[in-house]
């Protein structure tokens, strides 16, 4: 009985992970690329759901992965400009105090 039930559980396992090379699962790129991702795409938002993922997708890519100007300095733009104020009031404040020595 032993034997029966290890040969009904273990051979087709073994079989299906031969089949598919060792893979269990699909990497979320290449479930979005099947026909069956495509289709339920197509069904949910129409022929032109391919482009606008597309185009989201660029634009994802965009902003994670393209270089910037100064890589080095990665402060959003706001945080520059209030630290380039400041630094204009510093050196105006620095400028006054030698004009009155």
């Amino acid at each position: 009985m032993v034997w029966f039930y290890s040969f009904l559980f273990i051979v087709p396992t073994g079989l299906a992970l031969l089949f598919t090379g060792g893979k269990t699962q699909l990497s979320r790129e290449e479930l979005l690329n099947s026909e069956a991702a495509k289709a339920k795409l197509r069904a949910n938002f129409g022929d032109e759901a391919e482009e606008r993922q597309r185009e989201m997708k660029a634009m994802m890519n965009k902003v994670l992965f393209e270089n910037r100007d100064n890589m080095s300095d990665m402060r959003p733009e706001w945080a520059k400009k209030r630290d380039a104020k400041r630094q204009r009031e510093k050196d105006a404040a620095a400028a006054k105090q030698r004009e009155a020595a």
